[in-house]
């Protein structure tokens, strides 16, 4: 089960980390990469700053510092991974790829399922970290 915490502090920065389910390479097989991007853009946009990042085939890994009026780092990945999924479905779809679909199907459970989800696409829970320290960083 997952443990969710709420990192209520803005004005600081962040190491974290989503997951793709089952660790499915979704990133690589949609090459998701100008959608992650685009997400960073507009991130930046709400006066936050990507101080790095890392993106792999099925995880990515982010160093983020936010503005003193930026929503939480809960509210930022929350809506991060919800719109990404959507695209990655939708590309799935483009693709042809319906036994990577069927999987993801899969994956959604009967409470899932009664909320309206039709796909399980990350992880439910994130990894995130305050960076307090240089050292940290």
């Amino acid at each position: 089960m997952a443990v969710q915490r709420t990192h209520a502090e803005i004005s600081t920065s962040y190491f974290f980390t989503f997951t793709c389910y089952k660790w499915l390479p979704l990133f690589e097989k949609t090459n998701l990469f100008d959608d992650i991007y685009e997400w960073f853009d507009l991130l930046k946009k709400e006066e936050n700053f990507i101080l790095g990042y890392v993106i792999m085939a099925n995880h990515l890994h982010a160093l983020i510092r936010l503005s003193n009026h930026s929503r939480t780092i809960n509210r930022l990945i929350a809506e991060g991974k919800r719109f990404r999924a959507y695209e990655i479905i939708k590309r799935l779809k483009k693709l042809k790829h319906y036994e990577l679909l069927g999987n993801l199907e899969d994956g959604v459970n009967n409470i899932e399922k009664k909320k309206g989800s039709i796909h399980k696409v990350f992880e439910v829970s994130f990894d995130c970290k305050e960076c307090r320290t240089t050292k940290f960083i």
